[in-house]
This record gives C-alpha cells, sequence and structure tokens, in this order.
C-alpha cells in the first residue's frame, strides 16, 4: 500500500492511495490522503511481510500523536534529530 502523488509535487495533480490493485483516487490534498492511508491501514490489519517493522507508523503514532512512550533504538535517534 502506497501514496501516489502525480505531477508537481507542491500543487499535484491527482494524489491516490493504491492497495494491492485497488486505488483510492482524486483525493484534495496530500494531508487527506496521509489520514485515508493509515485509517486504511489500521481498518485492514496490514501486516508487514516477513515482520519488518514499520518505523513510519511507529513515528506517526508515538512522536506526532503522541500515543504510547516507548521509543525504538532508530525512533529515538530521530526526535534527538528533530529536536536540534
Amino acid at each position: 500500500m502506497y501514496i501516489a502523488v502525480f505531477g508537481n509535487p507542491v500543487n499535484p495533480d491527482n494524489i491516490s492511495i493504491v492497495t494491492e490493485g485497488d486505488v483510492v483516487d482524486n483525493l484534495e490534498n496530500f494531508p487527506t490522503a496521509v489520514v485515508l492511508f493509515f485509517g486504511l491501514y489500521f481498518v485492514l490489519n496490514l501486516k508487514y511481510a516477513n515482520g519488518k517493522k514499520s518505523y513510519t507508523f511507529e513515528c506517526f503514532q508515538k512522536l506526532f500523536m503522541e500515543m504510547g512512550d516507548k521509543l525504538s533504538p532508530k525512533l529515538l535517534t530521530f526526535k534527538k534529530k528533530l529536536a536540534n
């Protein structure tokens, strides 16, 4: 599952979410696409292959949405870099 931006990244012609053959397209803006992306991720209960950890989702949940306090070492380093 991924977000596809077509055209100029600052003012795109189209923003779509692609999931295993299905496409949700003509989204208003990138923030709307991100919200729908996370909603689909949780509703569909998606898992990464081979048990790979998703740092993107952990970052949004724990750093930006403040859901939980224990960060992985990789995210702790990223948080320190953001603070500088």
